[in-house]
């Protein structure tokens, strides 16, 4: 405490802090533990276009990808994407995270948005991105599914706060 009242405490006779005149240093603070940071890259994939803006009634559509049922937010739907590497760059990162989780080829565009989140155990930078496959077969290896969804109807989905955050970014510019 920064200032205890000794006076009125029923266990000032006990009171081995006091008794050493060391009530104000104790108990220790614990250090407080640095929490990590991450950067995190997602595209609004395209189908067969450039998602272009959120508007009612467009019939473009994006990819969705569904979290696995336990672990980090579980179940949620997510752009597809992922962290990036020490030194590497957002249109790199992207390129191997969606070949390796998705067997997608990207033709990555304009930067959308980006966003700062926190989580309990690490902040993040998530920066969001346009692009399009430029195949048409996903080959999902790392989610439970994935769909293609209208921009129209992404409301429907349970999507994780910060690519919420994202999307409003994009849709406010």
């Amino acid at each position: 405490p920064k200032k205890p009242e000794c006076a009125s405490c029923p266990l000032r006779s006990v009171c081995a802090a006091r008794r050493n005149n060391r009530q104000e240093e104790l108990p220790r603070r614990k250090q407080k533990r640095r929490v990590p940071h991450k950067e995190v890259v997602a595209v609004l994939l395209g189908q067969t276009r450039v998602p272009t803006m959120l508007r009612e009634g467009s019939d473009d559509k994006v990819l969705l990808c569904q979290r696995p049922a336990s672990g980090m937010l579980a179940g949620l739907w997510e752009f597809p994407g992922g962290t990036q590497k020490r030194k590497e760059n957002a249109e790199r990162a992207l390129k191997r995270i969606l070949k390796q989780d998705l067997g997608i080829d990207l033709i990555l565009f304009d930067r959308l948005a980006t966003i700062r989140h926190a989580y309990s155990h690490f902040t993040m930078r998530l920066t969001l991105y346009a692009g399009v496959s430029t195949g048409k077969r996903v080959r999902n290896a790392a989610y439970t599914r994935t769909r293609w969804v209208p921009l129209a109807k992404l409301d429907q989905y349970a999507l994780p706060q910060a690519d919420r955050k994202a999307l409003a970014a994009w849709a406010a510019r």
